[in-house]
């Protein structure tokens, strides 16, 4: 038997999503105001679901035996930059 690991980020996103960046873009809609911690520089790693499928797929044909793969390509998007990207795609002030 052949066991591999695959390891996910924080949020996995795709259309219909109800997780967290929407949960984020309904709490700018109701407080009138996209917004982020601090300096906002912390970072949130993500995947889209169709790319963990595909991971998951390439991982079950091809990873040997004990593999640990990572779900993720970069370190992460800071913070300040999604709060900034729901804020322009509400029209919302952006505020730390």
């Amino acid at each position: 038997m052949r066991v591999s690991l695959v390891r996910l980020p924080p949020t996995v996103h795709g259309a219909g999503d109800h997780g967290f960046v929407p949960m984020i873009i309904n709490m700018a809609k109701e407080k009138g105001a996209a917004v982020y911690i601090g300096d906002g520089a912390n970072r949130w790693p993500a995947v889209h679901r169709d790319d963990a499928a595909e991971l998951f797929c390439l991982a079950t044909e091809h990873a040997e035996a004990g593999t640990i793969l990572h779900a993720i390509q970069e370190g992460g998007i800071p913070f300040r930059q999604i709060a900034e990207t729901i804020g322009a795609g509400l029209s919302l002030p952006v505020k730390a």
